[in-house]
């Protein structure tokens, strides 16, 4: 098993070394955003300071969001698998549907987990820069998104094994991603309609308390949704696998 997770990580490792740059030179203007709240341009400008002062949450987590998600992702290694007719060797030798599927969701659970890593060495400096050490409740959300994000990942996989094509999975996960964005943008619209009159109206207050309440329930939310997927991922790729075709 540990030659096929090998594998798995070797297959993406072009993918994760150009995600890792991109995601850090996000990073890296967040830092240089809270830097210049402390000491450069936006430490003169009242307004905009306390309005990311209040909100600090945008710099706190917001980078941790393209880590996370593009190291959910493999690159499109397993479609190689099924292009190359890679899958169909394997049921050659003593490598089952089983093995396939597990050393994939513990390849693609260490790609994430160390995307979180990175994230929380990103918020201790994001820290330290404003002279303080990252209190729990923030690397409790950390570990929250972490789970949700896994859990997707996993979906990932199953979507994967199961359609083996790269242009389905992605037209089923930008469907379903414009759906909830749709949703949420229209009840977000009607709830701004409302509030705009306001002279001291603040976006970024906004979002904190319409979705603030969201962070209270992330953890335990995030932490069932990973498991649920998990099991789902497993069950539906190892049935998708035995199928007569592959």
């Amino acid at each position: 098993m540990k030659g096929l997770i090998y594998k798995n990580l070797l297959l993406s490792r072009k993918y994760y070394i150009m995600a890792f740059i991109y995601c850090l030179m996000f990073a890296l203007i967040a830092i240089l955003v809270r830097i210049s709240m402390i000491c450069g341009n936006l430490s003169h400008d009242e307004e905009v300071l306390d309005s990311l002062t209040r909100n600090m949450y945008i710099l706190q987590y917001t980078p941790c969001l393209p880590f996370l998600f593009a190291f959910s992702a493999d690159g499109g290694a397993i479609f190689s698998d099924f292009n190359c007719h890679w899958i169909r060797f394997c049921f050659t030798t003593p490598i089952n549907e089983k093995k396939i599927t597990v050393t994939k969701m513990i390849s693609t659970s260490a790609s994430v987990t160390f995307a979180y890593i990175i994230s929380l060495i990103y918020t201790t400096i994001f820290c330290l820069i404003g002279g303080n050490f990252p209190a729990p409740d923030i690397i409790i959300n950390i570990t929250g998104i972490y789970f949700a994000v896994l859990g997707v990942a996993l979906t990932n996989v199953a979507l994967c094994f199961t359609f083996r094509k790269e242009q389905t999975v992605e037209i089923i996960l930008t469907a379903t991603v414009s759906i909830i964005g749709l949703v949420m943008t229209f009840f977000m619209m009607l709830k701004l309609d409302s509030m705009t009159t306001d002279e001291n109206f603040d976006l970024l207050d906004f979002f904190r308390s319409e979705y603030g309440w969201i962070l209270d329930y992330l953890m335990p939310a995030a932490f069932i949704f990973m498991l649920i997927t998990g099991i789902i991922c497993y069950y539906v790729s190892v049935k998708s696998l035995q199928r007569r075709e592959n």
